[in-house]
């Protein structure tokens, strides 16, 4: 799929309603800016599309985001380790439900370059990327090959 082709996609699906996106990490300036940034790119990219991304510290704020009654998230983007707990409690949780076992994943861990993405594609996640080393671009292309 081209980049034009993508963002015709993403276009699409995003302009009949806002597309949540959930962002995870025990970071809670790099949750934050992170959620900014791609809702700024995402909507440069995508004039006249909408992008509810919210952040989340903890798996526990997570959960309750994702279960506040409005529309289910579309992605999560989730560091691996997150304080006393890490991304498999989350995917856990999540898998007790068929809807929202079904919400995409991508991993965006410093350990990112220790995980093997075929070892996680079974939970869900489509992408993983290393903290040390990724390029907002490429998250930002990944996010919307998701949402196509």
């Amino acid at each position: 799929m081209t980049k034009r082709e993508l963002i015709e996609a993403v276009g699409v699906a995003a302009s009949s309603a806002a597309q949540r996106i959930l962002v995870l990490d025990d970071d809670e300036w790099f949750a934050d800016s992170l959620a900014k940034t791609i809702r700024q790119q995402l909507s440069n990219s995508l004039p006249g599309c909408h992008f509810m991304v919210q952040s989340a510290t903890t798996i526990d704020r997570a959960l309750d985001l994702i279960d506040d009654g409005k529309k289910l998230p579309r992605l999560i983007v989730s560091d691996f380790h997150l304080g006393q707990q890490n991304f498999f409690t989350l995917v856990n949780e999540l898998a007790s439900y068929e809807d929202t076992d079904a919400i995409a994943k991508i991993i965006l861990s410093s350990s990112g370059d220790r995980i093997n993405p075929a070892d996680v594609h079974q939970y869900g996640v489509t992408a993983v990327l290393d903290k040390k080393t990724f390029q907002m671009n490429d998250l930002i292309n990944t996010i919307m090959q998701e949402l196509a």
